[in-house]
């Protein structure tokens, strides 16, 4: 009897464990059902665009067409798939027809300087040149022909340089020479036993031009304008044949010059420059000038100068006052840009 109550009562209690199991599980899936129903509900309906994760946080800020999926597994769990949703973020997009008001009203870029301004360039330099040809005053002629070795030994003063102001392809250059120099040397016949000729000379050469072309490969420009010397022969003989003789006289004339001027760049350091020009003017039968050269930019700034260059002038007046010259040499110097 004991043995069987004891069985039936375990019966009992089995089948109310089951019972009990059952009401469980279904309380559990009928609670759980609503919370996912609140779940998609809230991440749809939410106002302000937030998204509700899984636990009830707050994620980033969605845009009006966040679409969030639950998904549920065999076991019944749910979870809001991160991989489901689809951000949908206005993107700013700039066109020629939507720039902002900022990028319309902005100032215009200024102008370079190289534009807009002038540059200035100024190359003092030294010209190694001799003398040769017919020098007179006051109608007493000698003939010179010396060296530049010749006429160093009594080059008692000398200044040299040349400015360039450039603003657009409009220049305006001028070149000064300022020298005292002199020469002596026996004379070829009895008449003299010795002759020697001192000059006091002074060159101003300004000129106006325009740039034709300019680019990487160089520069080309027409220059005019004139070319005032200011000359004082000094003439002294000692007694050969002849008594000898002692004059001096000063004369001013212009001649009017027209040329060019070119610049080739073989590399950003390396150049080749040229110019010639030529002319003429009152009791001046003719006055012209060729210098071939280079240079080496040590910056942009500065170069190192050097080349050849020959001046000629042929030049009398009524007074016995004659300047028929040829001066050639070498030139060294330095170009600065400012």
């Amino acid at each position: 009897m004991i043995s069987k109550f004891i069985a039936r009562t375990i019966s009992l209690a089995g089948l109310f464990g089951v019972l009990a199991a059952s009401t469980i599980v279904s309380a559990q899936t009928q609670s759980v059902e609503p919370a996912v129903d609140t779940v998609i509900k809230t991440v749809s309906t939410n106002p302000t665009g937030t998204a509700v994760t899984e636990k009830g946080t707050k994620a980033e800020p969605s845009s009006p067409t966040l679409e969030a999926k639950a998904s549920s597994s065999e076991e019944g769990d749910v979870a809001v798939s991160r991989e489901d949703r689809k951000f949908e973020l206005p993107v700013a997009r700039f066109t020629p027809s939507n720039i902002g008001s900022k990028a319309e009203t902005a100032k215009p870029a200024k102008q370079s300087s190289a534009d807009s301004g002038w540059q200035v360039a100024f190359a003092p330099y030294l010209y190694m040149t001799g003398l040769s040809g017919t020098v007179g005053a006051r109608g007493k002629v000698v003939e010179v022909d010396a060296s530049f070795g010749n006429v160093l030994k009594n080059l008692s003063f000398g200044l040299m340089g040349a400015l360039e102001a450039k603003k657009g392809r409009f220049l305006i250059t001028n070149d000064i020479i300022w020298t005292k120099m002199g020469a002596e040397r026996d004379t070829p016949g009895p008449l003299y036993n010795t002759a020697r000729v001192d000059v006091n000379m002074f060159i101003f050469d300004p000129e106006i031009g325009y740039r034709l072309y300019e680019g990487k490969g160089g520069s080309f420009d027409v220059l005019g304008g004139i070319r005032l010397w200011s000359v004082e022969n000094a003439l002294e003989t000692t007694t050969g044949t002849l008594p000898g003789f002692k004059v001096s006289e000063r004369k001013t004339f212009v001649a009017f010059v027209g040329g060019f001027h070119g610049v080739a760049n073989l590399s950003p350091k390396f150049f080749l420059s040229t110019k010639f020009d030529i002319g003429a003017g009152s009791g001046t039968d003719i006055t012209t000038q060729f210098y071939g050269g280079g240079g080496y930019r040590i910056t942009p700034k500065a170069a190192l100068i050097g080349g050849y260059r020959f001046m000629k002038v042929d030049h009398e007046d009524n007074s016995g006052f004659i300047f028929n010259t040829n001066m050639n040499g070498f030139i060294l110097g330095a170009k600065f840009n400012f």
